[in-house]
């Protein structure tokens, strides 16, 4: 039994819906129409992106498989307020990634699969102008190849 910890890197995204759409429209799309898209890789003859290019099994979106996504209420915004000293930015939902290295997640993203039906949806419900990144390391157990 092999066991291990080792970096990853988690790159965790910040974005906020398109003008003009309801929070409530901006989720009901993330949670039905782009989970069905981005994670299990319909778009993908033989498989999803995520398990092309070993982007970590880790979806907590709504329990997805991939990574975790979350929509953000206005609910959301006002309890994170009232635990905060100082307001901060607002966005709309985050989702988060953990791949083995940066150049696994260009590939990803440059992918023609991403390009012609992932990113495209994904421009039907996200303003990426105001879309921020994070990336940092994340170091996790890995007992017989599988996170612990």
């Amino acid at each position: 039994m092999a066991d291990n910890h080792k970096p990853l890197i988690r790159v965790t995204v910040f974005n906020t819906r398109k003008p003009g759409l309801a929070n409530a429209q901006y989720i009901e799309h993330w949670l039905t129409i782009h989970q069905k898209i981005a994670a299990h890789g319909s778009f993908v003859q033989d498989s999803s992106i995520t398990d092309r290019y070993a982007i970590l099994p880790e979806y907590n979106r709504i329990k997805t498989e991939t990574t975790w996504q979350i929509p953000i209420t206005p609910e959301d915004h006002a309890l994170g307020a009232s635990l905060s000293t100082s307001a901060g930015p607002v966005y709309d939902g985050m989702a988060s990634f953990l791949v083995p290295s940066m150049e696994v997640l260009t590939r990803a993203f440059s992918d023609a699969d991403y390009l012609s039906t992932v990113r495209p949806d994904e421009d039907l419900f996200i303003d990426r102008s105001g879309t921020k990144v994070v990336v940092g390391y994340e170091y996790v157990r890995i007992v017989d190849g599988k996170l612990v």
